[in-house]
């Protein structure tokens, strides 16, 4: 079980145990081994940026011997590899795949059966993005000069799209078109948070958690659920950002039950909590039979409160994500190779 990087790593740990996997079963939420092209992050920095500098701040290069550079990182504390990764602004980065530890090519491994065959339950939140772009403020006023939500701030996000993630400028046009105002996908605010926070949830998380789930079920047979983290309860808003929604991360106090640890928590969180708690307990307890309680892929289970502060579960079609996920699947079978540098 992880989330964020942490599914990342359940990913990895998936395609690279055929035989006899020490695990019964997979929970990758908002993370998947198909993980971003280009950035680890919006405005991130790419594995060889990252890893010169963390040697440096931790007193460990050695240009002339990487073995020893290595042994030299891993005796570090973690309180001096977090103290030095937080102050310094070094954002997560993605494994290199070796086709070790992590694989270029996972759809090649799901096709020839050559990974763990084990029920997963997968997943992300409706908002996942949306802290990336609130922090992303500097460069997404130099990707556009309007942020009002006049429709004249939509034609940068191409822009903004190709700089960041190294989209090929006719795909960045095609995924603008697709969330413009008015189209048939996308039904969201007009201003270009909203419309950003939509793209990179969808292309980061939602679609990449549906292409996991697909090949997983059609390819390996395997029972897999899916869900979309919905939710917006006292513990997880802040008076300061009041538009980040169902943020990334955002569902781990419901499902370990930590939710009060800010202290706004009210009945609805924990309302939340129990719901949330029955059906990831229900997976990990029998995840070859019914799962967490909702129909298998490719139906979606949209997990939130309703008006009246009562946990839901609501079954949608998956299908429902297609017309832009398809054009993400194309985005994501074409740069694998590429991917995670």
């Amino acid at each position: 079980m992880g989330e964020s990087h942490g599914a990342v790593s359940v990913g990895h740990l998936v395609n690279t145990f055929p035989d006899n996997p020490p695990f019964r079963a997979a929970i990758e939420m908002s993370g998947s081994a198909v993980a971003l092209a280009g950035s680890s992050d919006p405005g991130g920095q790419s594995s060889e940026q990252i890893w010169p500098r963390v040697m440096a701040g931790l007193n460990c290069t050695n240009s002339e011997n990487a073995e020893e550079e290595l042994s030299c990182a891993r005796s570090a504390s973690v309180n001096d590899i977090l103290t030095f990764l937080n102050s310094n602004d070094i954002r997560g980065t993605l494994a290199r795949p070796d086709n070790v530890t992590a694989l270029v090519r996972p759809d090649v491994a799901w096709s020839t059966h050559n990974v763990a065959q084990v029920p997963l339950l997968i997943g992300s939140t409706a908002d996942e993005a949306s802290f990336w772009v609130v922090s992303a403020v500097a460069d997404l006023q130099a990707a556009t000069s309007n942020t009002s939500g006049s429709d004249d701030s939509v034609p940068s996000i191409a822009t903004f799209l190709e700089a960041e993630f190294n989209l090929p400028s006719a795909a960045a046009a095609t995924i603008q078109e697709l969330y413009a105002p008015g189209s048939s996908y996308y039904s969201g605010p007009n201003d270009t948070f909203s419309i950003l926070t939509a793209i990179l949830t969808d292309y980061t998380f939602r679609c990449t958690s549906s292409f996991v789930a697909n090949l997983t079920s059609s390819l390996l047979e395997q029972n897999v659920w899916q869900y979309d983290f919905t939710a917006i309860a006292p513990s997880t808003t802040f008076a300061e950002y009041p538009g980040l929604g169902a943020w990334h991360s955002s569902e781990l106090g419901f499902v370990f039950g930590t939710y009060n640890r800010s202290g706004r928590a009210m009945e609805v969180d924990a309302r939340l909590s129990r719901s949330m708690q029955d059906q990831f307990g229900s997976f990990v307890r029998d995840p070859s039979g019914d799962g967490p309680g909702w129909a298998p892929f490719p139906i979606v289970a949209a997990l939130g409160v309703d008006d009246e502060g009562e946990a839901t579960t609501t079954e949608v079609d998956g299908t429902d994500y297609a017309p832009v996920c398809q054009l993400f699947n194309r985005l994501y079978l074409q740069d694998l190779p590429a991917w995670q540098h």
